[in-house]
């Protein structure tokens, strides 16, 4: 799986390289257009050919239903300098975008294919305190939530989940979560799992009780987990099935572990051979990883 996807990541950025013209929406612009597509995927690209020399930062807009470009692309000079981890609310309406050359994140609102503006013009960026490569939006479509491992704290380890108030726009709140690196959020978004430095432990947070005398964070900690990476929520949002890396990530045993969210409670575990990504699809899990010592593009142990 990982030999394909990065394969179709180069695929997809020859592509765009071949690209030295097409449509920009400048949100400066009283003539603003749209591409119209009805079907449409967007691709971070932070090296659009420009007919007049040099490149730019965009998002290219693709005709999901042909798999083309639209020669529409959305202008992020001065915000965004290299887009890449892309990230949707649950309306539809809004794409957060992060900048790892300034660790900035961007909003884009969908429908004007631009970036989001308010009364007084364009929206500025959000700075985070350092990289991030995992980030949520919550069920208000107004407020995201970024992992970031590097961020200090005092007295503790470094690593939190910022929460960001997109209509800010600013940093919000900073939850410390040692190592905080991946962050997977329920379908109601009532519960965020966020994935650390800890071999044993998962942290969940209570968005509704950011701001209260209450701690929105539990630490699950047992020994269940072996350097869990990853969840997944059944469909009422009750039961997480934790993805336990194991010696992918220098552990002893890769398995699937059931975490009760109503009592945040670990269950029973399945032993895989690897687990590190998995989709769920009615009441069938498929569980992703590469076991150690199986060479990329081998089938692997049967």
């Amino acid at each position: 799986m990982r030999r394909t996807s990065i394969s179709i990541v180069v695929l997809i950025a020859t592509s765009l390289v071949m690209v030295s013209c097409g449509n920009y929406n400048n949100p400066s612009s009283s003539q603003q257009r749209t591409s119209g597509l009805k079907f449409r995927a967007f691709v971070s690209n932070p090296l659009r050919p420009l007919s007049t020399g040099g490149t730019a930062p965009v998002i290219e807009i693709v005709d999901a239903l042909k798999d083309t470009l639209s020669g529409f692309a959305i202008n992020l000079l001065g915000a965004s300098p290299e887009p890449g981890l892309m990230v949707v609310s649950p309306n539809r309406k809004f794409t957060l975008v992060f900048s790892a050359s300034n660790n900035a994140v961007t909003v884009i609102d969908n429908a004007r294919e631009s970036l989001l503006q308010s009364g007084t013009g364009t929206l500025p960026s959000i700075t985070l305190p350092g990289f991030t490569d995992s980030m949520v939006v919550g069920s208000d479509n107004l407020t995201g939530y970024a992992a970031v491992s590097s961020t200090p704290v005092v007295g503790q380890s470094p690593g939190a989940v910022e929460m960001l108030n997109l209509s800010g726009p600013v940093i919000s709140a900073t939850l410390p979560v040692s190592g905080a690196r991946t962050i997977v959020g329920s379908h109601n978004r009532n519960r965020i799992l966020v994935f650390g430095d800890h071999a044993d432990t998962v942290t969940v947070i209570a968005p509704s009780l950011v701001g209260t005398n209450a701690d929105p964070r539990t630490t699950v900690q047992s020994s269940a987990f072996d350097h869990p990476v990853w969840g997944i929520f059944s469909s009422d949002d009750t039961t997480a099935y934790i993805l336990n890396c194991g010696p992918e990530c220098g552990g002893v045993a890769a398995s699937v572990t059931v975490l009760d969210l109503n009592t945040n409670t670990p269950g029973s575990s399945i032993a895989v051979d690897a687990a590190t990504i998995g989709l769920l699809s009615g009441s069938t899990l498929y569980v992703a990883g590469t076991p150690p010592g199986t060479a990329c593009g081998s089938q692997g142990p049967p």
